[in-house]
């Protein structure tokens, strides 16, 4: 292989024993291992964005199929404010979880 600016590279080489591609992935891990409450709180934001967001495409249906045919002006607000909040929790867990 080639590196950018330099001298062909030597392959790398992955161990093919079990034992130590364990280790290698242990140490790894303990590598993170002071960073677990940051990961931990970055990871269950993420899916809390993601499973909100999932919310806002059934209350888009709602307005479009039931608030908007039937003229219902005070199902048609809550569901606009649903969407909103969604929207605004939903950035506001991004950004969080960006800057940790």
């Amino acid at each position: 292989m080639w590196r950018f600016g330099g001298a062909p590279q030597e392959p790398v080489v992955r161990p093919s024993d079990p034992a130590v591609r364990r280790a290698n992935l242990l140490r790894i891990v303990d590598l993170f291992r002071p960073y677990k409450p940051k990961l931990s709180v970055t990871l269950l934001l993420i899916l809390f964005s993601a499973g909100i967001s999932v919310i806002s495409p059934f209350l888009l249906r709602a307005v479009l199929d039931t608030a908007i045919p039937d003229k219902d002006l005070r199902l048609l607000t809550w569901l606009v404010v649903g969407m909103v909040a969604i929207a605004v929790v939903s950035q506001a867990t991004t950004r969080r979880s960006s800057t940790g």
